[in-house]
This record gives structure tokens, sequence and C-alpha cells, in this order.
């Protein structure tokens, strides 16, 4: 099993408008010691000021940097086949990536994914809500950096330090990923599930203004409240979770 402890830098916390700047990733296969990338990028967009405050990377270090398409081709075969792991990765990582990725009108990633954010709360009741803040309450060393290779680190050494402290969860990826998921609807897990087997899914929506629709989605963003899915038109939608009737694999034969 080949695992990919992730970190991006954006330009803002919107992943519909905001690009990233820098992905940082430690890779760590069966045998061998973890190998580590990271990707500057041109994001094409403005810098915002208080994600600049946070990372301080600004126009000067990006404006000679690959854009995202230029390394796409380097980044998806370290991601292919592996367990990702992150902090708070379903709100903000997985999301950048996949919008990056539909831009591009490529599939979204639908690894297993690890939350060590949710892990450390299953573990502990008073587990903090940052990073930085979790991997200390640990006794784990953090300089003051937020560059995305240096938090992929941080994140490896917090999975390794929540998994000396509880052994018996970390036994297989199925049991952390479902800890991870644990706090999202079941339509929400359902969804991810037949998105893996299937790339699409069909579902049944109800809404005030349009009544019942059915729709086929490849899903770009699965969160607790809503799904932002592709429709195949060019386009993304919202569907609010709680008015999703019926979930089932998709029902055209041309997907």
């Amino acid at each position: 099993m080949k695992w990919v402890f992730l970190d991006i830098e954006t330009t803002g916390t919107d992943f519909r408008r905001d690009r990233i700047v820098e992905i940082g990733l430690v890779v760590k296969g069966k045998r061998g010691r973890p190998k580590e990338r990271a990707f500057l990028l041109n994001p094409q967009a403005p810098i915002k000021k208080r994600a600049y405050r946070v990372h301080g990377i600004g126009y000067d270090d990006v404006k000679g940097a690959p854009t995202f398409p230029e390394i796409k081709s380097e980044l998806l075969p370290l991601l292919k086949g592996s367990v990702i792991v992150g902090f708070n990765l379903l709100s903000l990582d997985i999301p950048f990536l996949n919008f990056e990725l539909y831009r591009l009108g490529e599939p979204p990633l639908l690894n297993p994914v690890v939350d060590v954010r949710q892990i450390a709360k299953v573990i502990y009741e008073d587990a903090p809500n940052s990073l930085e803040k979790l991997a200390r309450y640990l006794g784990i060393e953090v300089k003051n950096n937020h560059r995305a290779l240096m938090d992929a680190r941080i994140t490896r050494k917090v999975f390794m330090a929540l998994k000396e402290r509880k052994p018996e969860i970390f036994a297989d990826v199925d049991g952390l990923e479902s800890l991870t998921l644990s706090n999202f609807p079941s339509k929400s897990v359902d969804i991810l599930r037949i998105a893996r087997e299937h790339g699409w899914v069909h579902i049944k929506y109800y809404s005030h203004r349009y009544g019942l629709s059915e729709w086929n989605i490849r899903p770009i963003t699965i969160l607790k409240s809503y799904v932002i899915g592709d429709t195949g038109e060019g386009r993304f939608k919202y569907f609010n979770v709680m008015r999703i009737i019926k979930i089932s694999p998709p029902s055209f034969g041309w997907i």
C-alpha cells in the first residue's frame, strides 16, 4: 500500500475560484525511505492578502513557476493507487485538486482518504483544530512554517504519533477511512463509494423550485451538507445532501 501525506497552499479559501500555489507530498511505499516532492505553481490568479499572511508565497515567487497543467503528468502518478493522508483534506486539499482537474476535463481524485484531524478527535476529545497545535499537543516539534512540504512532513509525524498511541484503529485502511467519514451523512459516503466503482453517480434530487429531477454526476467535491458534481455539460452543479432522494450507479450507457 502506498501512502501519500499531502498538503497544499492556495491563493484563498474558495476552491471554486481560488487556485493552488504549492503542493507538498511525502510518499511512503512498502519499502524504502519516504520520497518528498514539492511543486511551486503559478496560479494565474491573484494571491489574496490573507493567504499570503499564512504561507508567505507572493507574486515574485510564482511568476516563473509552472502552472498546474504543466505538472499534472508528474503529480498524478504520485497519487495513483495511494491512500491520501492530510489535515482537513476533504474540505480543502481534495476539493482544490479536483477543481484543478475539472478545469482540465480530467476525472476527480477518489482515492481512499485519512484525515488526521478527525482521527485525532476520535482518540482525544480535546484534540486541537489546527495542524500546528495538534502536532505540539502530541509532542512534535514544529517550526512556524506554513509551506506545503513542511506541513506534509508534519502530517506524517502526526499520523505516526497517533498510530503509536492507538495502533488498533490503524489495522486497516477501510477502518481508518470509516473514522475519517464518521461525521459525514451516509448519503455523502454512498456517493463516494459508487463514484469509486463507476466514475459517475445517478441521483434523484428534489428542490422546491424545480421539483424532482434526475442527474448523472461525477463528484468534484463531497462535503457534509452538499455535493458539487460535474454534470457532463461543461458546468458543475450544487446538490444539497438532504434533498437527495435516491443514489444509484449511473443510468446512461454512454458513461
